[in-house]
């Protein structure tokens, strides 16, 4: 009696396993042809992705070489630089990932961090100028609100896209 009772248990289980399997093929070719539009969408962002963070890099070099004010260089570039970091990781991650300006504001408070202790010369790499401009050498309180106003427009941002998405 109790060799019948596991193989109906395991038959039962085939059953539905195959059931799901069915529904799943199913559904796949069904969705096929929306999966092929997400995924031109996701190549699309890719790539507007890849523009704007070519831009914004442009703009900071030319911010970096041409400009010397006391308003532009210190505070919008700081601002543009946490939005050229956002899009540069939404050209691998175009979607999926909504809590991607915090993360990103954290690594600038922590690069902030850093600079504040002089991070550059403690590594010895205080005598190569690329270092210097890339980390830098300075930390100023100033800066985290900056890169804070420039990740509150990313999360302005990121509520629009997914409202849109959501309406799509």
């Amino acid at each position: 009696m109790k060799d019948t009772k596991k193989y109906e248990i395991k038959d039962s289980v085939i059953r539905k396993k195959s059931r799901a399997l069915e529904t799943n093929l199913y559904r796949s070719a069904e969705n096929q042809k929306y999966l092929m539009e997400i995924n031109e969408q996701k190549d699309y962002s890719r790539l507007i992705y890849g523009i704007c963070f070519f831009v914004l890099v442009f703009a900071e070099v030319m911010i970096a070489l041409f400009v010397n004010d006391e308003w532009i260089r210190p505070y919008v570039g700081d601002v543009l630089v946490v939005i050229a970091i956002y899009t540069f990781v939404r050209i691998f991650i175009p979607h999926r990932c909504v809590a991607l300006p915090m993360i990103i504001l954290f690594f600038a408070c922590l690069v902030e961090a850093l600079q504040y202790i002089n991070i550059v010369d403690k590594i010895g790499l205080g005598d190569v100028k690329f270092f210097r401009v890339l980390i830098g050498t300075v930390g100023d309180p100033k800066d985290i609100i900056c890169y804070a106003v420039g990740c509150i427009l990313l999360i302005i941002y990121e509520m629009i896209r997914v409202r849109i998405d959501k309406n799509r």
